[in-house]
């Protein structure tokens, strides 16, 4: 009996973790790869792969691309995206700190460094979020 209870509980664990789809938009040209990291807290949001509970990347194009995290349980989290033009993998700005390249932010991002707490959005397998980039 607490053997098929605990086999229960672990099966129901792994059914709802499942793919999450990220659709970015605007993207500029096919330079690169369009990065995103999927973060559980704020340690190292918005930019510190390590830190990331889940990440994906795939080659840039012009326009809108797709990326998606596999196994990803229900839960709180913050998506940042980053259009790596020159794939050395972190954001490249200029003299004052402004992004040379794409930005973005799940619940959208202003003009100064993204918090955590602005980002997280709640996510559920299967879910399915838009993100645009902004270039400055």
């Amino acid at each position: 009996m607490i053997r098929a209870l605990i086999t229960l509980i672990l099966l129901t664990g792994v059914m709802q973790a499942a793919e999450i789809t990220v659709t970015v938009t605007g993207v500029r040209n096919n330079n690169g790869v369009v990065a995103a990291l999927l973060f559980s807290n704020d340690k190292g949001f918005p930019d510190a792969v390590k830190s990331a509970a889940h990440q994906s990347q795939t080659p840039s194009k012009p326009g809108t691309v797709v990326l998606k995290f596999k196994n990803v349980p229900a839960g709180r989290y913050a998506i940042a995206i980053l259009h790596d033009e020159d794939k050395n993998g972190k954001l490249a700005t200029n003299i004052v700190g402004i992004p040379r390249e794409g930005v973005g932010i799940s619940n959208g991002i202003g003009n100064s460094k993204p918090k955590f707490e602005k980002a997280v959005i709640d996510v559920k397998p299967g879910d399915n979020f838009t993100i645009p980039l902004k270039y400055w």
